[in-house]
């Protein structure tokens, strides 16, 4: 769907302006030293990182508000040091094989939350490898049908090979997982491309009176995930764009740029929709419980990944800018290397700018003086991004620029995931 619409938020433009007038006013008093571009010395700390490296059951409670793969590498390299990240997932992914399942069942999206439980599981060996190869499986994207649902009864049955290596307590939970999803689904469910792991996260939902919180710690213990991951928020919402043309694209798998097209104009604006056939907007509150991860984390970040569908979803939850703005820990920004189709024309003062503003948008006038981000790490010798960096616009946030070496040969474009790592547990 694109079509033109006025303005399907509901809010007038002034309150938008107001909220910038409301950024600008509270720069001043933020305390991070604002505006300007400097090396931090210590950082990497070795010390610090050899006491998490030997402890990480104790390592810092690091947050991150994310969505797809981008941070599957950054998760399995933190893992080392710390099993106390939390990691927020966007859940409104509307492609793929994500679709077919959330027209079926009216549910969330659980690919993503899959794929992070997976990047945190222990990598050593033991009965969970089995459960993660388990996970990882998908049915053929061109197979008959009937060939589909043989294959999906010798799983339903525990009878393919690839549940021999797997424990007997643990078989038994996926296959009651699985069977809850059978006993669910419709008669024609289209298995093509489905991925194993989903089925499983969305027959144990299923079976928790369609909740995915007690999925999630489940199948994190089979899995012997080293951090907490959740959703920003449960229920079945869809991600809407409107562009500086007037477009209004619905659905995430529209704006993205990767499936379909990449949107024809410069992204405007993002919002929630109850529905994916028409614009119906939406505010779901933040869970009490989530508010409290976000405010007593150690160190909060909005890590590379797709600005708008990965980062900025989740400050369309009511609540989630308030719980950032009331931890007084360290708030960083991590911008994309290479290309993100969702920042067109977008610069990176741009981004900062945005990003703050859209924390902002949950601040009440007695919160004005409270930081919505500290610092913007950036590899400056290595990195590649958009345009001339505008320190002066950066500064106007009260924003920190650190240069920091986070790119190597081997990773260019992109940002080494073990160099980040090794950036955010030395912040912590």
């Amino acid at each position: 769907m694109a079509r033109k619409e006025e303005h399907p938020s509901g809010e007038p433009p002034e309150k938008e302006k107001g909220n910038l007038a409301l950024r600008r006013k509270g720069a001043e008093s933020r305390a991070m030293n604002p505006g300007r571009i400097r090396k931090l010395s210590g950082i990497p700390d070795p010390l610090r990182l050899s006491r998490y490296e030997g402890s990480p059951e104790k390592g810092p409670r690091i947050l991150f508000f994310s969505g797809g793969t981008a941070l599957r590498g950054l998760a399995a390299e933190l893992a080392k040091y710390t099993h106390n990240s939390i990691h927020l997932v966007t859940p409104f992914d509307s492609g793929g094989s994500s679709a077919a399942l959330r027209r079926a069942f009216g549910i969330l999206s659980v690919g993503d939350l899959r794929n992070r439980l997976c990047a945190l599981s222990d990598p050593s060996p033991g009965p969970h490898q089995a459960v993660r190869s388990l996970f990882s499986l998908r049915f053929p994207k061109k197979a008959p049908a009937g060939e589909l649902e043989k294959q999906f009864l010798l799983y339903l049955k525990g009878e393919d090979p690839a549940f021999h290596s797997v424990g007997k307590e643990e078989k038994e939970l996926l296959l009651s997982a699985l069977e809850a999803f059978h006993r669910a689904r419709p008669e024609d469910f289209d298995l093509r491309g489905a991925s194993l792991g989903n089925l499983f996260l969305v027959g144990s939902y299923l079976a928790a009176g369609r909740r995915i919180e007690p999925a999630l710690f489940l199948f994190g213990r089979l899995l012997k995930t080293r951090g907490r991951v959740l959703p920003i928020v449960e229920g079945d919402f869809h991600l809407a764009a409107r562009l500086e043309d007037g477009t209004l694209l619905l659905g995430q798998h529209r704006i993205t740029g990767k499936e379909c097209p990449p949107p024809s104009s410069p992204i405007e604006e993002i919002f929630l929709s109850e529905s994916l056939e028409e614009f119906r907007p939406a505010s779901p509150i933040l869970a009490p419980s989530t508010a409290r991860l976000i405010q007593e984390a150690d160190l909060v970040c909005f890590p590379m990944g797709s600005f708008y569908t990965s980062l900025l979803a989740h400050l369309l939850v009511k609540g989630t800018g308030r719980a950032v703005l009331s931890n007084r820990s360290p708030k960083v920004y991590i911008p994309n290397t290479g290309k993100d189709p969702e920042e067109r024309g977008l610069s990176l003062a741009g981004a900062v700018e945005k990003l703050a503003d859209y924390v902002l948008r949950d601040a009440t006038e007695g919160e004005e003086g409270l930081s919505p981000l500290d610092l913007v790490l950036l590899d400056l010798s290595s990195g590649a991004y958009a345009g001339k960096i505008d320190e002066a616009r950066i500064r106007d946030l009260g924003v920190t620029i650190a240069d920091l070496p986070m790119v190597t040969p081997s990773s260019r474009p992109y940002l080494d995931p073990s160099r980040v790592s090794r950036v955010l547990l030395s912040l912590a």
